[in-house]
């Protein structure tokens, strides 16, 4: 018999009913070709090219249906002759339906929504399918077992326990359609695999938006005011983050403003300790040049006293040291011209400034190298050192106090 199926392919097919009518072919039939069976004169047809593919058990399990192409239907007909009966009605009902369009009784369980997507509900994917209300319904109805087709769409992000209340999302539908069309097994519908074949090249979205009529107009409003609130929100959000900018670059400016006023106190600080220092600094060497003056005072004083009594002063050799050299040196013209503290200092000042212009220096910076350098407190007579200078200082302090 050949049939058109829902694609317009005309399409043989060799249908045998029950097991005797089969047995009947397999007994009398096939050995006349060389075969045992027709299974395996289908299979020795496929191998020689002859049949590209055949398919058993296609129609319902008390009926035998075998698809034969075009090339082997000759063959099919020398072969079975009319000693068998095909009834067409029954292998019709294995050929897949033609779906051209959604049917006006189905089309009312679907609905629009404004951003243009659809929805379906659980009874109408059942009739646009082929398959039960309550087959379909038991995928989504929760709990542990749930079936393969429920958790993949899970999967996908779909809430599958709301479509018997809210619908089926129209991809979701897309899913159950290509699950009932391929994936299901012997329950799937030859319905289903039509219904896929009608959205598959434009999308099963565009596919019942077409059918429902839904105009494109309407989208493209949604559109503009949805793109009109983000826009809006936007806007909010961009004065809102400048705002905030602001108010952060406020709080800068006052962290930075504080920032320079602690660093200026520190400055301040460090430069009245540095003051302080100097300071006490000049009083230590006031203090040395007191006590000096005391001794030599007291120096004075015993050498007065021998005189009264008739004694002979001694007077002290001068000491080895360069540096104490220089020192015996100023310290004995002070006393000797008897100038007093304030002549003291204003002797070494001179003295220094002799050196300084002599030896082309300068003690001052010298003296603070060491300092830096860590050592406290150091004073001129230790920059002279320092430069390696200590015994043209008492040559020349020789020749300034004329001293023989």
């Amino acid at each position: 018999m050949k049939f058109e199926d829902f694609r317009g392919r005309v399409i043989a097919y060799l249908s045998t009913t029950g097991k005797a009518s089969r047995k009947k072919i397999n007994a009398d039939l096939c050995p006349e070709k060389g075969y045992s069976t027709v299974k395996n004169w289908l299979w020795a047809m496929c191998k020689s090219g002859e049949l590209d593919r055949w398919s058993d058990g296609v129609s319902p399990k008390s009926e035998y249906l075998y698809f034969i192409p075009d090339v082997a239907e000759s063959a099919c007909a020398e072969l079975v002759g009319d000693s068998i009966n095909v009834g067409a009605e029954k292998v019709a009902k294995s050929i897949a339906p033609v779906i051209n369009s959604i049917p006006d009784d189905i089309k009312s369980e679907f609905t629009v929504k404004s951003d243009g997507s659809t929805t379906i509900t659980l009874r109408g994917a059942a009739r646009l399918l082929g398959i039960n209300h309550k087959t379909l319904s038991e995928h989504f109805s929760g709990g542990q077992n749930s079936s393969k087709l429920a958790k993949t769409l899970t999967g996908k992000g779909f809430e599958v326990g709301g479509f018997g209340s809210q619908g089926i999302p129209d991809i979701a539908f897309g899913f159950i359609v290509t699950y009932y069309a391929f994936k299901a097994g012997r329950y799937s519908t030859p319905q289903a695999e039509a219904v896929h074949d009608a959205f598959e090249a434009i999308g099963v979205r565009a596919w019942i938006r077409n059918e429902l009529g839904w105009k494109p107009q309407t989208l493209a409003k949604t559109i503009d005011l949805a793109v009109s609130d983000n826009l809006n929100a936007l806007v909010l959000s961009i004065q809102g983050l400048a705002t905030s900018a602001q108010s952060q670059q406020a709080m800068i400016n006052d962290q930075q403003l504080a920032i320079r006023e602690v660093i200026s106190g520190l400055n301040y600080i460090g430069q009245s300790i540095q003051v302080h220092g100097e300071k006490i600094h000049e009083h230590e060497t006031k203090i040395v040049e007191f006590d000096n003056y005391i001794q030599q005072q007291e120096s004075l004083r015993k050498d007065a006293m021998r005189s009264v009594l008739g004694v002979k002063p001694t007077v002290p050799a001068p000491p080895k040291d360069s540096r104490a050299q220089l020192i015996h040196l100023v310290n004995n013209y002070v006393f000797a011209k008897g100038l007093g503290k304030e002549g003291h200092s204003k002797t070494w000042a001179h003295l220094y400034r002799d050196i300084e212009l002599r030896c082309h220096c300068s003690l001052e910076v010298e003296r603070k190298k060491l300092e830096a350098n860590g050592m406290k407190s150091p004073k001129k007579i230790d920059a002279i050192e320092s430069l390696g200078l200590i015994d043209t200082a008492v040559a020349i302090a020789c020749e300034v106090l004329e001293v023989a």
